[in-house]
């Protein structure tokens, strides 16, 4: 049996959110005098927001007094990214196929270990074993996230 078969982990959190999955963008910098000022883009400031909305809507309907866990963690992360149009001709299949394109699993993986910071989970380094998968939806499909975190209980 492989080693993970051993961990005893029990889910705290999943949910599936709504919308394009946004990777976390480069941090801009600018002179300012004798200054440099950092800021984080737009986009990505916006899809935090919109992230952390969600979390906490679902966070009001389950038992959150387990939060934040100061536990090692596991967390499986699936980004449904929007099907391009090249991708939607009869010999292309229907279901999810594989994204292995820009932009990486790990930027949109980032995003949302920031947004989950505090909330989930004291600090993103508990992540013991983080997987982030990138789909291309369904021809019918609608782009959305699903995100899936285990505490490893001894």
């Amino acid at each position: 049996r492989p080693w993970i078969a051993y961990m005893r982990i029990k889910k705290i959190l999943e949910i599936t959110i709504p919308g394009d999955p946004v990777p976390k963008g480069r941090p801009k910098a600018s002179r300012q005098g004798n200054f440099i000022r950092m800021r984080t883009p737009k986009r990505t400031r916006d899809e935090g927001e919109r992230l952390r909305f969600h979390v906490l809507q679902h966070l009001k309907k389950i038992d959150s007094s387990i939060f934040p866990s100061e536990k090692p963690l596991v967390g499986f992360f699936e980004f449904y990214i929007r099907r391009p149009k090249n991708l939607h001709r009869r010999k292309d299949p229907e279901g999810i196929i594989l994204h292995t394109k820009k932009p990486d699993g790990s930027n949109f993986l980032k995003l949302i270990e920031d947004v989950l910071e505090g909330l989930i989970y004291k600090n993103d380094s508990q992540f013991f074993m983080p997987i982030s998968m990138k789909f291309y939806t369904s021809k019918t499909g609608v782009p959305h996230q699903k995100i899936r975190i285990y505490e490893i209980t001894d």
